[in-house]
């Protein structure tokens, strides 16, 4: 009996990444992803499935190392300060050519929305559960007294999660960091209770 094959997945799921990220889902054919991957077509197949699995499994896999790398990042800082340094390690803190970019799963919303509903939906979802983030941030801030206490924090999620998503966005028009810093600063400033106090 033939012996499974092994595959190394995530070395899979970092050359999918790289090739979704740089070139969209659509863009990308099952033929970049063998080359990119070192993978036979039959491997592939045997290992994923399809090209759709593949994508769904990356955006899991892309998801789950993000949620892994914040965690080490943003573990220093309590309240207000903690929503800075989330927003740092996100937006500012990373290469000019992963800033430019932008980010997966927003280029992903963008890319499929009414094209590929349930690679969408994936996406959609990952981006909710950053909106639920910045929530966690906001009420941490709110119970140290950091935010200005007429400003409710559901809402102050929503629009601190569209705020990163356009800054994302910004990335990729080729923004410099020192003007997304200077953003982040104006949104941080604009929310903190140190002008109430």
């Amino acid at each position: 009996m033939a012996r499974p094959v092994e595959i190394d997945r995530d070395h899979a799921f970092r050359k999918a990444r790289e090739l979704f990220w740089r070139r969209g889902y659509r863009a990308t054919s099952l033929n970049d992803l063998l080359d990119a991957t070192g993978m036979g077509k039959g491997s592939f197949y045997a290992a994923f499935g399809s090209k759709e699995a593949l994508f769904e499994a990356t955006l899991d896999w892309y998801h789950e190392s993000s949620a892994a790398a914040r965690r080490k990042v943003n573990g220093s800082h309590a309240g207000l300060a903690a929503l800075r340094e989330f927003l740092d390690s996100t937006l500012i803190d990373v290469s000019d050519a992963r800033r430019r970019r932008g980010c997966l799963l927003v280029n992903t919303v963008v890319e499929l929305e009414g094209v590929e509903p349930g690679l969408h939906r994936v996406a959609k979802r990952y981006l909710q559960a950053l909106e639920q983030r910045c929530l966690d941030y906001l009420n941490e801030a709110r119970a140290a007294g950091d935010i200005r206490s007429h400003i409710e924090t559901p809402q102050l999620a929503a629009l601190t999660a569209t705020l990163l998503q356009g800054l994302r966005v910004d990335s990729r028009m080729g923004r410099s960091r020192d003007s997304l810093q200077e953003r982040v600063d104006a949104f941080l400033s604009l929310i903190s209770n140190s002008s109430e106090r």
